[in-house]
C-alpha cells in the first residue's frame, strides 16, 4: 500500500530514507524551514531523520494516529512517544550501506504499531538492508554499537592501511585496489562461510 511519508531532516540519513522510499510512495522532505507550516494531518507515516540535539523541533507535534519511524539514535521510543503523542513507533538503526542496498537494519516496535504497518515498514526496509528485530530500545542501543558505528571502523581500518601500502612504495591506485579488493574479497568469504570467523583468520596467519 501506498503511504504519505514526510521525512524530518534532509541529511545524509533523511536523504537515504528518501531514496529508497520514494519508489512506492509519495514523500515530502521536511527542514527547518518549513517545519512550522507543515500540513501534518496530510501524512500516514512520520520518518524522524534529524539529529538527537535537534529532536526538541517536533515536541510541538500532536501525531496520535500517524506511524513514526525513528532513525535517531539516543532517543528512546518512550520519549518518542511523548514528544510526538503518537503511541505507534518503530525505532531503528540503520547503517551506511542502505545506500548500495547491503546495510543492516536493527528495530524494535511498541505495541500500537498494526500488523499491517510492521509488515509495510519490514517489506520497505528490506529491500535495502538485511532487518533483525532486538526487541526494545537496550538492543538499539547496542547495535548503534556495533552495525551502526561498525562501518567507520571499516573504513578507518582501510584507510591505515592504504596509507601503510603507499609508505611501502605502492602508488595511492595501486593502494587502492590493493586494500579494495582485499576488504571486498574477505567480506564476500566470511558471508558465505561455513566455519566460525576465527578459522577465517587461522587460514589466514601463521602460528610463530
Amino acid at each position: 500500500m501506498s503511504k504519505r511519508i514526510a521525512i524530518v531532516g534532509s541529511g545524509t540519513m533523511g536523504k537515504l530514507l528518501a531514496s529508497f522510499l520514494s519508489s512506492d510512495n509519495h514523500i515530502t522532505m521536511i527542514t527547518r524551514d518549513t517545519f512550522l507550516t507543515t500540513r501534518w494531518e496530510d501524512f500516514n507515516v512520520i520518518c524522524l531523520a534529524i539529529k538527537p540535539q535537534d529532536f526538541q523541533l517536533i515536541t510541538t507535534l500532536s501525531l496520535s494516529h500517524t506511524l513514526i519511524i525513528s532513525v535517531m539514535t539516543g532517543i528512546t521510543t518512550e520519549t518518542l512517544i511523548k514528544i510526538t503523542h503518537s503511541a505507534a513507533v518503530i525505532r531503528t538503526m540503520p547503517n551506511t550501506p542502505i545506500k548500495i542496498g547491503l546495510g543492516v537494519t536493527a528495530w524494535c516496535k511498541t505495541k500500537a504499531v498494526t500488523q499491517a504497518d510492521s509488515q509495510w515498514f519490514q517489506n520497505a526496509f528490506s529491500k535495502v538492508s538485511k532487518l533483525i528485530d532486538v526487541e526494545n530500545d537496550d538492543g538499539i542501543n547496542k547495535a548503534t554499537a556495533i552495525s551502526g558505528c561498525g562501518p567507520a571502523y571499516v573504513f578507518a581500518f582501510a584507510e591505515a592501511l592504504m596509507s601503510a601500502a603507499c609508505e611501502l612504495g605502492f602508488s595511492e591506485d595501486q593502494a587502492q585496489l590493493l586494500v579494495t579488493q582485499t576488504c571486498v574479497g574477505a567480506t564476500a568469504l566470511l558471508e558465505q562461510a561455513t566455519v566460525p570467523v576465527a578459522e577465517l583468520r587461522q587460514q589466514v596467519t601463521s602460528k610463530g
